[in-house]
């Protein structure tokens, strides 16, 4: 695997670890990268209750990986 890449995927765990865990022990893991792949998806304007969406989570993730492997190459 290129350095970059490791790089940026180990940058990108960090920085789930900030979220997950105090999500995991609030008993909602799924919560922040949910309500922020809706964010990314529906835009600012939605303004519906918190909820923890597999879906949404995937997309942000998905996303958020691949901005810190691209961050890895820079």
């Amino acid at each position: 695997m290129p350095e970059g890449l490791e790089a940026g995927l180990l940058g990108g765990l960090g920085v789930v670890a900030t979220y997950l865990v105090p999500d995991w022990l609030a008993g909602s893991w799924l919560r922040t990268p949910a309500m922020l792949g809706r964010y990314l998806l529906y835009g600012a304007g939605e303004q519906a209750a918190p909820v923890t969406d597999s879906g949404l989570a995937a997309l942000f993730t998905l996303l958020h990986f691949g901005a810190w492997a691209l961050a890895g190459f820079a």
